[in-house]
């Protein structure tokens, strides 16, 4: 963080935020490993990430991921942008304007960083300290009910079929009752 290349803050900033959308998704889903599985670009992941819970105050926190994102994607096509300062300029007010909190303390000593740093650190920290909610306990039960009946009828499906029985009226009119 310590760069006076903006681009290189940018750069490494995004790819920080990267690994964090990943990892807030990745406590979230089922089958995190899938996540690897293929490529996922960073705007994407910012949508499925808002997606997965509904905070209250967390609605700046997308917007400004995007508008990190537009700045990465502006760097990447065009380091001699000259919209780029400006961009950033905005970027800083909005995350500082949301969040506010712009000071890194190591042993009660403030940590001199550009306002670029700070701001992918800030981003990086909502991200991390995002603790997925707990379960509410009714929406367990119901998850285990509606599994106990969809076991009930595989097994009663794998019967008929073992039997040789199959009727796809009988089969059908169980289906339509369970």
């Amino acid at each position: 963080v310590d760069f006076r290349d903006p681009s290189l803050i940018v750069l490494k900033g995004h790819l920080l935020l990267d690994v964090a959308l990943k990892d807030y998704i990745s406590k979230r889903v089922s089958f995190p490993a899938r996540l690897n599985e293929g490529q996922i670009n960073f705007s994407s992941l910012v949508l499925f990430a808002s997606s997965l819970e509904d905070r209250e105050g967390d609605g700046w926190l997308w917007k400004a991921l995007k508008m990190a994102n537009r700045i990465r994607n502006q760097i990447a096509h065009n380091l001699d942008n000259p919209k780029l300062s400006q961009a950033e300029k905005e970027f800083i007010s909005y995350v500082q304007a949301h969040d506010g909190e712009f000071a890194v303390e190591v042993n009660d000593e403030e940590l001199s960083y550009r306002p670029l740093s700070l701001v992918f650190m800030q981003l990086f920290d909502c991200i991390i300290r995002s603790n997925p909610p707990e379960l509410d306990p009714i929406k367990i039960a119901e998850r285990e009910r509606v599994a106990e009946k969809l076991k009930a009828a595989l097994k009663q499906a794998f019967e008929y079929v073992e039997r040789g029985s199959v009727n796809n009226n009988k089969l059908h009119s169980d289906r339509v009752r369970g």
